[in-house]
């Protein structure tokens, strides 16, 4: 009779445990779930000037030419110290009591530099007859962007890895694997300022983050 006790007892603590391991996973669904994410921050290594001439004259050949002149004198001012295009370019009637009374030409140039000359390449600019300038941003070059990510990626990873193990030994989870990784990009916003020189930048961050699903028992 105490056999027959002692192997029913038995029977229903297995029965116990393999319920209660049962009713842990299903809760759990058998997956667990992990965001990371890292971050790298750097001095930027790229500038952008936008800048423009503008001429304005009751002749529309006059304005034309004026422009083409002073953007001319522009360029040669700054090509030394950056990359120059022509980024905009319109030629538009001013009207003064529906009647047209002169002609307004806007050259518009982007000049993409080191952030060290900045202040110089602005000032050129001016001197040589750009009459406005329209933004200066930061930024980094699009190889500096993806030598940044791969190391702000891999920081992410670490983070999931780190949330993992702690939740894992908390709630005493086994074999604890990936099963699925969602990997997400986050572009560097350009710092953009409006141009007074100088013009001190701050850093720019560059992140990444990591979705992953691990499955366990």
């Amino acid at each position: 009779m105490k056999k027959v006790i002692a192997i029913l007892l038995t029977v229903v603590a297995v029965s116990f445990i393999a319920v209660n391991s049962l009713a842990k996973n299903e809760a759990y669904n058998g997956t667990l779930i992990v965001y990371g994410y890292g971050v790298i921050s750097t001095d930027p290594n790229l500038a952008i000037i936008r800048l423009s001439v503008v001429t304005q004259d009751i002749s529309c050949e006059n304005a034309v030419r004026m422009n083409a002149e002073i953007t001319s004198k522009v360029i040669e001012s700054v090509k030394d110290l950056g990359n120059v295009t022509t980024e905009y370019y319109s030629v538009h009637p001013i009207y003064k009591n529906n009647t047209i009374y002169a002609y307004r030409v806007v050259n518009s140039l982007k000049i993409e530099c080191s952030p060290k000359v900045v202040g110089k390449v602005v000032d050129k600019a001016v001197l040589a007859g750009a009459n406005r300038i329209d933004s200066i941003s930061f930024t980094l070059s699009d190889e500096l962007k993806k030598e940044l990510y791969l190391k702000a990626l891999q920081l992410a990873v670490e983070d999931a890895e780190k949330k993992t193990k702690v939740v894992a030994e908390f709630l005493g989870l086994k074999d604890v694997k990936p099963s699925m990784i969602e990997v997400k990009y986050s572009t560097p916003v350009p710092i953009v300022y409006k141009a007074e020189t100088p013009i001190i930048p701050r850093e720019v961050e560059v992140s990444a983050s990591v979705k992953i699903t691990y499955s366990f028992t």
